[in-house]
């Protein structure tokens, strides 16, 4: 299934099974600043969903450590793997990070002692419909 259409279909239909089921659903992006960005932040909000943007968390790790975010090619050497433009370890560690932060504050997992300390950056940013 791709493209547009069948994506808001898509979060239709896990709208209305989460509904019945009252099971919270989270959308994470890196923001909501492009397209799909936007796309995605709409329907989520649309169907109930909590919208949580990592870019605070991102930009901040870029800050803690010197790098220049709008410098040709920082994001893309800091975040992603070269050959195919996916999230590399960095990134997915940045990810679960907003996303175990956003799941305390809504009581749906409690911190443990045993959390890591915190990556040198922000808070993610939740939007609410």
């Amino acid at each position: 299934m791709t493209g547009v259409d069948h994506y808001l279909e898509a979060m239709a239909r896990l709208g209305r099974l989460t509904r019945e089921r009252r099971i919270p659903v989270v959308v994470m992006a890196l923001g909501d600043d492009t397209e799909g960005g936007r796309i995605c932040r709409r329907a989520a909000l649309a169907n109930g969903f909590l919208f949580l943007s990592a870019a605070p968390r991102f930009f901040a790790y870029l800050e803690a450590h010197g790098i220049a975010p709008g410098e040709h090619g920082n994001w893309a050497k800091t975040f992603r793997f070269p050959h195919d433009g996916h999230p590399n370890a960095l990134a997915h560690s940045l990810f679960a990070d907003a996303l175990y932060e956003q799941l305390v504050r809504m009581g749906v997992v409690r911190a443990t002692l045993a959390e890591r300390p915190p990556q040198a950056g922000g808070p993610a940013t939740p939007s609410r419909p």
